[in-house]
């Protein structure tokens, strides 16, 4: 069910053939047949149908398969709607996961919730984008005033915490839980604003016996759900007294007698439940996302934006509180003769034999932390996957049979800071195979906020006071493909002239999709390396970069915003580097007089640019991310957002092939005054050029206590793909 403010709607969905057979998806509104979604061939691909009359309010959108002739099946990923779907709109206010909607601005993230008519806020919040509960600044759920009042919250029991000797997830009779025996339990934490609500719970019985489900709230038994038979049905206890504010929900199997098993699909609340007013900021799954101030911005602001409950102004560390950190093994560093990826019975790893294992490093802010890892075995014989910190082992996660489970290790001693995690089979006897899905970490830190979701793959996000950044160490390969429903933007080459340089100097910018004079756009400078030009990183905009930033832009994993590819060597006397000598260098390091002096106030005065450091990016790659780095040390009140990839060496004191670096700062003056927004150093670990040397940067910066991300790119040499996921991972995160 989907809320529409305004008649007509463009709606994108993502999907593909299962193979060379054109398939073919119906779109209903309402019960209307409003056209077709199609696709080729097995490759995935966005398919737009656009100016659908969908009149406004509640309404029913399905997608439907009605031509099926046995040649084919339809798989679908997301469905998108823009020009006039609001945000929230479901019945239920406040359903995980939900469509983002079109949102007309703001363009916060999650599930829809609380049905707001205008500005993209979550559950009911009229500006300024504040999540979870506050009580003034645009109010969430069922606050009194500010906001939208919601009937209701629903949860999706799979997204709860799990936790009992058996507790784990089901795909039949819907996607949910099973609770096999007593104690088996699923919570999370509830905001009631209201000190009477109505619970229902859809759930089933495994057989013909009757399946008995206790609800907590507060750890309070407040009732019993019961379901008699095998199909999904729904049961209700009216008036459970709840108290108000935030509550534990707790649903438990009490009077097992080894006759049945609980199978539980969602839990819904009305009459007081707020939606999103859990302690995490939001429901487990698509839900409330950390602290925005305005305009979309994600996870952990500095002001505005409070959580979960704050009056007013934002947290006062800086950032989002969570309880902890959830990391996708597939997204983890791989290592092993045979671990591989594998889609079923999730998208996960396989580990096969052993010393098959996966790692990321993790920073830890307090010494003891919970592990739990969502996994299964390939069959009836227990799969064990030990859990290293910094090598040491920290205990063994079970699975006993195919089915997905969550197995807890509770109370490891993991000490503070950096430290490897490591997920590794070492007791394989040939019978079994390891499937792991994901980690989940109680306790450990997204930069220096206290106890918020974190630590990348590949590195550590290093605390970062203003941004919550997933950092991908692959590129989703569907983002550099050229897309028939996407529009890329306008390349345009050109000149300016350097009083710096004295002579006219080449310049490429990149204007986003639809380019506007009458809005502002951000600035990200994009630097290229040693004896390179303008060109290298944007090629000729047929590939590449001006691809992946366009579908980027597309799918809202970027922001808008307007590219500028200079040329760095800046000399009076010579056009271009002479070798690996310092003259050379010294006329790379002189480009931030040239940026400052002559190309910033030509790319002002000639496109629509939003001014501010917020508004300001840098990134460059080998010299260029040297460059980047620097100026960006050195521009902190211009530039808020600084990237480097594969920096080479010369930023601090040093020495590699070329000679000793005397050195642009020294290591002790390497840290921020005013820190960046976003601060991005990466790698490739096969770099025959830079080596150590970027690692050396995040060492420096470690040491000096400065927020940042870093990781590395498994296999890349001094070029691709660490290049492209680079400039991936920085695009993402900047301007929100």
């Amino acid at each position: 069910t989907q809320n529409f403010t305004s008649g007509t709607s463009t709606f994108t969905l993502t999907g593909a053939s299962n193979g060379d057979n054109m398939a073919k998806v119906d779109l209903f509104i309402d019960g209307q047949n409003k056209g077709t979604f199609y696709y080729g061939d097995a490759n995935v691909a966005d398919y737009v149908i656009e100016n659908v009359s969908t009149g406004t309010g509640n309404k029913k959108v399905e997608l439907k398969v009605t031509a099926d002739d046995g040649q084919w099946d339809a798989y679908i990923d997301k469905l998108t709607i823009s020009g006039g779907a609001a945000s929230g709109g479901n019945t239920s206010g406040g359903n995980q996961g939900g469509n983002q909607g079109g949102n007309t601005s703001g363009g916060n993230q999650g599930g829809n919730q609380g049905g707001n008519t205008s500005g993209g806020n979550q559950g009911g919040n009229t500006s300024g984008g504040n999540q979870g509960g506050n009580t003034s600044g645009g109010n969430q759920g069922g606050n009194t005033s500010g906001g939208t009042t919601n009937t209701g919250a629903t949860m999706e029991c799979e997204n709860m915490t799990k936790s009992g000797q058996y507790t784990g997830n089901v795909s039949s009779p819907f996607n949910g839980v099973a609770l096999y025996a007593n104690d088996d339990a699923v919570s999370y934490t509830q905001n009631f604003t209201s000190g009477t609500s109505t619970f229902t719970l859809r759930g089933a019985s495994n057989g013909n016996n009757k399946a008995s489900v206790d609800l907590y709230v507060g750890g309070q038994k407040k009732g019993t759900f019961t379901f008699s038979g095998s199909s999904a049905s729904d049961s209700t206890i009216s008036n459970v007294s709840t108290g108000t504010g935030n509550q534990k929900v707790e649903l438990k199997v009490t009077t097992d007698n080894g006759q049945w098993d609980a199978y539980v699909d969602k839990l819904t609340i009305s009459g007081g439940a707020a939606s999103g007013g859990n302690t995490s900021g939001g429901n487990t799954s698509g839900g409330n996302q950390g602290g925005n101030t305005s305009g979309g911005n994600q996870g952990g602001n500095t002001s505005g934006g409070n959580q979960g409950g704050n009056t007013s102004g934002g947290n006062t560390s800086g950032g989002t509180t969570n309880t902890g950190a959830t990391m996708e093994c597939e997204n983890m560093t791989k290592s092993g003769q045979y671990t591989g990826n594998v889609s079923s019975p999730f998208n996960g790893v396989a580990l096969y034999a052993n010393d098959d294992a996966v790692s990321f490093t993790q920073n830890f802010t307090g010494g003891t932390n919970t592990f739990t890892l969502t996994g299964a075995s390939n069959g009836d014989n227990m799969a064990r996957v030990d859990l290293f910190i910094d090598g040491q082992n920290k205990g063994t996660f079970y699975y006993g049979d195919a089915n997905v489970a969550d197995y807890v290790l509770e109370n490891v001693s993991t000490g503070t800071g950096n430290k490897k995690v490591e997920l590794k089979v070492t007791a394989d006897d040939g019978t079994w195979d390891a499937y792991i899905d994901k980690l989940t970490i109680g306790g450990a830190t997204s930069g220096g906020n206290s106890g918020s979701q974190g630590g990348n793959q590949g590195g550590n996000q290093g605390g970062n006071t203003s941004a919550a950044v997933t950092i991908e160490t692959s590129t989703p390969s569907q983002l550099l493909s050229t897309n028939r429903n996407v529009q890329y933007g306008q390349i345009k080459k050109t000149q300016y002239w350097s009083n710096t340089c004295a002579k006219n100097r080449n310049v490429i910018v990149l204007l986003p999709p639809n380019y506007d004079s009458s809005k502002k756009y951000p600035v990200l400078y994009a630097l290229h390396g040693l004896n390179q030009d303008e060109t290298f990183l944007i090629g000729d905009g047929n590939s590449g970069f001006r691809i992946m930033l366009g579908n980027m832009i597309a799918q809202g994993m970027a922001e808008e915003m307007i590219v500028v590819f200079p040329y760095i060597f800046a000399s009076k006397t010579m056009d271009q580097a002479s070798g690996f000598d310092q003259q050379s260098f010294a006329a790379y390091d002189n480009f931030i007089n040239e940026l400052t002096n002559d190309l910033m106030p030509y790319i002002k005065k000639t496109y629509s640019v939003a001014e501010g450091r917020e508004n300001t990016a840098i990134t460059g790659f080998s010299m260029g991310g040297r460059e980047s780095l620097y100026i960006g040390y050195k521009l902190q009140n211009q530039i808020g957002y600084v990237g480097a990839i594969a920096p080479a060496p010369g930023l601090t004191p040093g020495n590699d092939f070329s000679g000793s670096h005397q050195g642009m700062i020294s290591e002790s003056e390497f840290k921020f005054a005013q820190d960046p927004k976003v601060l991005m150093i990466c790698c490739g670990t096969s770099d025959s050029v830079v080596g150590t040397f970027p690692k050396s940067y995040h060492d420096i910066l470690t040491r000096n206590g400065e927020n940042h991300y870093w990781w590395e790119i498994q296999g890349s040499d001094h070029g691709d793909p660490a290049i492209t996921n680079g400039l991936y991972n920085f695009c993402k995160a900047i301007f929100k």
